[in-house]
Protein backbone atom coordinates (compact mmCIF):
# COMPACT_ATOMS: atom_id res chain seq x y z
CA UNK A 1 0.00 0.00 0.00
CA UNK A 2 2.97 2.15 0.19
CA UNK A 3 3.64 2.79 -2.88
CA UNK A 4 -0.04 3.53 -3.79
CA UNK A 5 0.07 6.70 -1.54
CA UNK A 6 3.62 8.06 -2.22
CA UNK A 7 2.53 7.51 -5.85
CA UNK A 8 -0.93 8.81 -5.66
CA UNK A 9 0.70 11.97 -3.81
CA UNK A 10 4.01 12.45 -6.43
CA UNK A 11 1.14 11.92 -9.30
CA UNK A 12 -1.01 14.85 -6.94
CA UNK A 13 1.67 16.85 -6.53
CA UNK A 14 3.32 17.15 -10.08
CA UNK A 15 0.11 17.23 -12.08
CA UNK A 16 -0.94 20.09 -9.77
CA UNK A 17 2.44 21.99 -9.84
CA UNK A 18 2.80 21.78 -14.25
CA UNK A 19 -0.66 22.43 -14.67
CA UNK A 20 -0.60 25.38 -12.29
CA UNK A 21 -3.68 24.53 -10.71
CA UNK A 22 -4.43 27.81 -7.94
CA UNK A 23 -5.03 24.64 -5.45
CA UNK A 24 -2.29 24.83 -2.33
CA UNK A 25 -0.13 26.27 -4.61
CA UNK A 26 2.35 28.72 -3.38
CA UNK A 27 6.17 29.85 -4.19
CA UNK A 28 8.62 29.92 -1.27
CA UNK A 29 11.29 31.59 -3.48
CA UNK A 30 11.18 33.32 -7.33
CA UNK A 31 13.06 30.47 -7.96
CA UNK A 32 10.68 27.84 -6.17
CA UNK A 33 6.88 26.55 -6.72
CA UNK A 34 5.63 24.49 -4.26
CA UNK A 35 2.24 22.32 -4.36
CA UNK A 36 1.10 20.95 -0.22
CA UNK A 37 -0.43 18.13 0.29
CA UNK A 38 -4.06 18.54 0.92
CA UNK A 39 -6.28 15.04 2.43
CA UNK A 40 -8.81 14.29 0.03
CA UNK A 41 -12.57 14.20 1.47
CA UNK A 42 -12.55 10.47 -0.26
CA UNK A 43 -9.44 9.43 1.93
CA UNK A 44 -10.27 10.63 5.35
CA UNK A 45 -10.07 7.55 7.79
CA UNK A 46 -7.61 5.62 5.62
CA UNK A 47 -4.31 5.15 6.69
CA UNK A 48 -3.04 3.74 3.46
CA UNK A 49 -3.50 7.25 1.13
CA UNK A 50 -0.99 9.94 2.25
CA UNK A 51 0.76 12.61 0.19
CA UNK A 52 3.40 14.40 0.12
CA UNK A 53 4.52 18.51 -0.39
CA UNK A 54 6.34 19.02 -3.54
CA UNK A 55 8.58 22.01 -3.97
CA UNK A 56 10.29 22.12 -7.10
CA UNK A 57 11.94 24.79 -9.98
CA UNK A 58 10.96 25.16 -13.18
CA UNK A 59 12.64 22.84 -16.17
CA UNK A 60 16.08 24.22 -17.10
CA UNK A 61 18.30 23.37 -19.49
CA UNK A 62 21.74 21.86 -19.85
CA UNK A 63 24.56 21.18 -22.39
CA UNK A 64 27.16 18.49 -21.79
CA UNK A 65 29.33 15.86 -22.99
CA UNK A 66 27.59 12.51 -22.12
CA UNK A 67 29.32 9.00 -22.17
CA UNK A 68 28.80 7.35 -26.11
CA UNK A 69 26.23 10.23 -27.02
CA UNK A 70 28.64 13.13 -27.08
CA UNK A 71 27.53 16.34 -26.74
CA UNK A 72 24.10 16.66 -25.46
CA UNK A 73 21.18 19.07 -24.21
CA UNK A 74 19.86 17.83 -21.48
CA UNK A 75 16.40 19.33 -19.43
CA UNK A 76 15.70 18.69 -16.04
CA UNK A 77 13.64 19.36 -13.38
CA UNK A 78 15.03 19.96 -9.54
CA UNK A 79 12.52 19.07 -7.03
CA UNK A 80 12.18 18.18 -3.08
CA UNK A 81 9.48 15.75 -1.53
CA UNK A 82 8.46 16.83 2.38
CA UNK A 83 6.68 14.21 4.03
CA UNK A 84 4.35 15.68 6.81
CA UNK A 85 2.70 12.06 7.07
CA UNK A 86 3.98 11.30 10.60
CA UNK A 87 6.06 8.34 9.82
CA UNK A 88 8.63 7.81 7.16
CA UNK A 89 7.28 6.78 3.56
CA UNK A 90 8.83 5.54 0.95
CA UNK A 91 7.92 6.84 -3.06
CA UNK A 92 8.78 5.59 -6.47
CA UNK A 93 9.06 8.99 -8.35
CA UNK A 94 8.19 9.18 -12.27
CA UNK A 95 8.57 11.69 -14.31
CA UNK A 96 7.34 11.83 -18.02
CA UNK A 97 7.96 15.55 -19.78
CA UNK A 98 4.95 15.91 -22.39
CA UNK A 99 5.71 18.27 -25.25
CA UNK A 100 2.81 20.37 -26.56
CA UNK A 101 4.55 22.21 -29.65
CA UNK A 102 6.11 19.17 -30.62
CA UNK A 103 4.17 16.43 -29.62
CA UNK A 104 5.63 13.91 -27.46
CA UNK A 105 6.34 11.96 -24.06
CA UNK A 106 9.74 11.69 -22.73
CA UNK A 107 10.66 9.61 -19.32
CA UNK A 108 12.89 11.00 -17.69
CA UNK A 109 16.86 9.01 -17.85
CA UNK A 110 19.21 8.31 -15.26
CA UNK A 111 22.49 9.82 -16.51
CA UNK A 112 25.09 10.02 -13.77
CA UNK A 113 27.38 12.87 -15.97
CA UNK A 114 24.21 14.76 -16.14
CA UNK A 115 23.18 14.05 -13.03
CA UNK A 116 26.83 15.24 -11.29
CA UNK A 117 27.05 18.47 -13.81
CA UNK A 118 23.58 19.36 -12.18
CA UNK A 119 24.57 18.95 -8.86
CA UNK A 120 27.51 21.37 -9.19
CA UNK A 121 24.93 23.94 -10.47
CA UNK A 122 22.36 23.12 -8.22
CA UNK A 123 24.15 22.25 -4.86
CA UNK A 124 27.67 23.54 -4.74
CA UNK A 125 27.89 22.95 -1.32
CA UNK A 126 26.28 19.20 -1.37
CA UNK A 127 24.11 20.13 1.42
CA UNK A 128 20.98 18.86 -0.42
CA UNK A 129 22.40 15.54 -1.31
CA UNK A 130 20.45 15.52 -4.70
CA UNK A 131 19.44 12.10 -5.82
CA UNK A 132 18.00 10.40 -9.39
CA UNK A 133 14.52 9.03 -9.51
CA UNK A 134 16.09 5.68 -8.60
CA UNK A 135 18.19 6.63 -5.41
CA UNK A 136 15.25 8.70 -3.96
CA UNK A 137 13.13 5.68 -3.89
CA UNK A 138 15.66 3.25 -2.08
CA UNK A 139 15.07 5.12 1.53
CA UNK A 140 12.34 5.84 3.62
CA UNK A 141 11.26 9.79 3.39
CA UNK A 142 11.54 10.87 6.91
CA UNK A 143 9.00 12.70 8.38
CA UNK A 144 8.70 16.25 9.03
CA UNK A 145 7.46 18.05 11.83
CA UNK A 146 4.42 20.77 11.68
CA UNK A 147 5.09 23.93 10.06
CA UNK A 148 4.52 25.91 12.58
CA UNK A 149 6.96 23.64 14.70
CA UNK A 150 10.27 23.40 13.00
CA UNK A 151 11.55 23.84 10.01
CA UNK A 152 10.97 21.00 7.30
CA UNK A 153 13.08 17.78 6.31
CA UNK A 154 13.03 17.95 2.48
CA UNK A 155 14.58 15.21 0.36
CA UNK A 156 16.50 16.08 -3.07
CA UNK A 157 15.70 14.71 -6.51
CA UNK A 158 16.20 15.80 -10.42
CA UNK A 159 14.53 14.09 -12.73
CA UNK A 160 16.63 14.45 -16.12
CA UNK A 161 15.60 14.36 -20.19
CA UNK A 162 18.57 13.90 -22.75
CA UNK A 163 16.78 16.86 -24.85
CA UNK A 164 19.08 15.27 -28.65
CA UNK A 165 22.55 16.31 -29.81
CA UNK A 166 24.01 19.89 -28.95
CA UNK A 167 25.40 19.83 -32.66
CA UNK A 168 21.91 20.56 -35.10
CA UNK A 169 24.26 18.86 -37.84
CA UNK A 170 24.54 15.66 -35.69
CA UNK A 171 20.73 15.61 -35.69
CA UNK A 172 18.39 12.56 -37.02
CA UNK A 173 15.78 13.72 -38.82
CA UNK A 174 14.12 10.14 -38.38
CA UNK A 175 14.46 10.52 -34.47
CA UNK A 176 12.01 12.32 -32.83
CA UNK A 177 13.95 14.75 -30.18
CA UNK A 178 12.66 16.80 -27.13
CA UNK A 179 15.54 19.58 -28.32
CA UNK A 180 13.34 21.86 -30.05
CA UNK A 181 10.68 21.80 -27.51
CA UNK A 182 9.61 24.97 -25.93
CA UNK A 183 6.26 23.95 -24.41
CA UNK A 184 6.04 21.00 -22.26
CA UNK A 185 3.45 20.01 -19.46
CA UNK A 186 4.20 16.69 -17.50
CA UNK A 187 2.61 14.05 -15.71
CA UNK A 188 4.09 11.52 -12.98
Amino acid sequence: MRTKGALLGLVMAVGAAFLCLPLAHSQTNPNEREVKSQPSELDKGRTDIWAMDFRFKDPRIITLKLPTRGERHCWYLWYQVINRSGKPQEITPYFELVTLDNPGIYRDEILITAEEAIKKIEDKSKYSDIKNTVMISKFAIPPSKPADEAFPRPVTGVAIWDAGPADPKKRDPKVKELRPTSAFSSAA
